[in-house]
């Protein structure tokens, strides 16, 4: 969007998508972007892996409808990757490399299709 609209209006995208993830998550939990257009959500209070998938869904339907900025109609995606304390590691940087490998992995089962 940077490229195709500048940098302002890809900012303001960022800006609104962020506002509808945030309402996605459920009260204790938090959205932080870590830069560019990579977000991380920490979701608190999971009994479950079905837990933070359901949250993972509604994330992702928070790309939909597109968003408006500028008179411009703008359509973006996500990509998700999930992981869980202490399972898939015992630190921040350990679960973040976790999340994105699980990420990378449902990219390329998808380019394969």
């Amino acid at each position: 969007m940077n490229d195709r609209y500048g940098h302002q209006v890809g900012d303001e995208y960022l800006n609104q998508v962020a506002l509808r993830m945030k309402r996605q998550i459920r009260p204790g939990d938090l959205l932080a972007r870590l830069g560019g257009d990579e977000f991380a959500v920490i979701v608190t209070r999971v009994r479950k892996r079905t837990d933070v998938e359901e949250v993972a869904q509604r994330l992702k339907a928070s790309f939909q409808p597109p968003v408006t900025v500028d008179g411009h109609s703008l359509s973006g995606s996500v990509s998700l990757g999930v992981a869980l304390y202490p399972e898939d590691g015992g630190t921040d940087d350990q679960l973040l490399t976790a999340a994105d490998g699980a990420m990378y992995a449902v990219k390329k089962l998808k380019d394969q299709r």
